[in-house]
């Protein structure tokens, strides 16, 4: 169980981590595409007007904010699923250790009451063995008596 819910968390940071990628990787376009349409933007300059420069500026620096954002969220969530992850495998190894304790302690009192039952038994039967001894002597003694 331990080993499943570890290989669940190992699993969902990778996602993670994969989706951090997938989204660096967008924000690497997002940002090639941008520079690409401020060099468009700058062979425009000589066709157009000064204000179709400003839009694409803008439109570049919108795109960017964006990208840059997504890769931000991205990689908090890859930070909290590792924390979360961490703080769960604690708490599984801290749950499984107690566990272990019990464990121990239950078998320890298990093995007390079993050499507390031997022993129990053995006196017991040594006391029944001292009983038949005497009464077979007094047995003889009778037998002896009556001869």
């Amino acid at each position: 169980d331990l080993d499943e819910q570890h290989r669940q968390s190992s699993n969902r940071v990778r996602e993670l981590e994969a989706t951090a990628a997938a989204m660096a990787e967008n924000h690497r376009r997002a940002r090639q595409d941008s520079e690409n349409a401020a060099m468009n933007a700058n062979a425009a300059l000589a066709a157009d007007s000064q204000q179709k420069i400003r839009e694409l500026t803008e439109s570049h620096k919108r795109e960017l904010a964006k990208a840059e954002a997504a890769a931000q969220h991205a990689e908090a969530a890859v930070k909290v699923a590792a924390e979360t992850h961490e703080r769960e495998l604690a708490a599984l190894a801290a749950t499984h250790e107690k566990s272990i304790g019990a464990a121990k302690a239950t078998a320890e009192a298990a093995a007390q009451q079993r050499a507390a039952a031997a022993q129990k038994r053995a006196a017991d039967a040594e006391a029944a063995a001292k009983a038949e001894a005497a009464a077979t002597g007094a047995a003889k003694t009778q037998i002896a008596a009556a001869q």
